[in-house]
């Protein structure tokens, strides 16, 4: 019984952290988004902001389809 319980905290744990990471994923989108549109030439901040968002997809890639939902 006590293993259920474990497995069933796990799965939470795991749909908690997927969800953490797509809300994370969302954001750093539109800031990109904004940045490239909004920036001056020359100025590449925005390059901070999408190695970030590359990071949050390999993260929720390793942690199933995260396209899914």
């Amino acid at each position: 019984m006590e293993h259920c319980s474990f497995t069933g905290q796990a799965i939470w744990l795991k749909r908690s952290r997927i969800q953490a990471l797509r809300s994370r994923l969302l954001d750093l989108q539109m800031r990109l988004q904004g940045q490239i549109q909004n920036l001056p030439l020359g100025n590449e901040d925005w390059l901070d902001t999408e190695r970030e968002l590359n990071a949050a997809e390999a993260a929720l890639s390793q942690l199933g389809d995260w396209r899914l939902g």
